[in-house]
């Protein structure tokens, strides 16, 4: 017997969660409630929130503590895993559209000491621009153009 394909296996403008993908969805919580569970039993055998705290509190760590410390890491990155899952799979192309900004940021990030972002004309008026921003000495960006302008041009 063939299976119909279900009308909600496409998706809609306003992005109605296909059936295909629902199936998917309570294995990807159950990656997460894993993961939870297991940072939930190492919790009782840590002494210290952190290997660093644990290093600085007793000078030392023997391999066995820090494979825990290290596992419990492991276990936080699945669990911000799961949740990246499960959001992909019940909002596809909200995801989709969040990992590109993502890419991008860290694209940017790429370029150290600068970073992304916009200056409205109220805040240069009363002195309140970007702190942050890279000192360009005398040069002027032109709103219009975008082109950069040196003093004298």
């Amino acid at each position: 017997m063939s299976k119909k394909k279900m009308v909600q296996d496409a998706l809609v403008p306003d992005e109605i969660t296909p059936v295909m993908l629902l199936q998917l969805s309570r294995k990807a919580s159950s990656l997460k409630d894993n993961a939870a569970a297991f940072r939930v039993a190492v919790a009782g055998l840590l002494t210290e929130r952190s290997k660093e705290e644990y290093i600085a509190e007793y000078k030392r760590i023997d391999a066995i503590t820090e494979a825990l410390y290290d596992a419990d890491d492991l276990a936080q990155l699945i669990i911000d895993a799961g949740f990246a899952i499960e959001t992909m799979l019940v909002k596809p192309s909200k995801s989709r559209e969040l990992i590109m900004f993502g890419d991008l940021r860290r694209s940017l990030d790429s370029f150290e000491g600068w970073h992304l972002s916009v200056s409205r004309p109220e805040d240069e008026a009363d002195g309140a621009g970007d702190a942050d921003a890279p000192d360009d000495g005398d040069e002027t960006v032109d709103p219009d153009t975008g082109e950069i302008k040196g003093e004298g041009e």
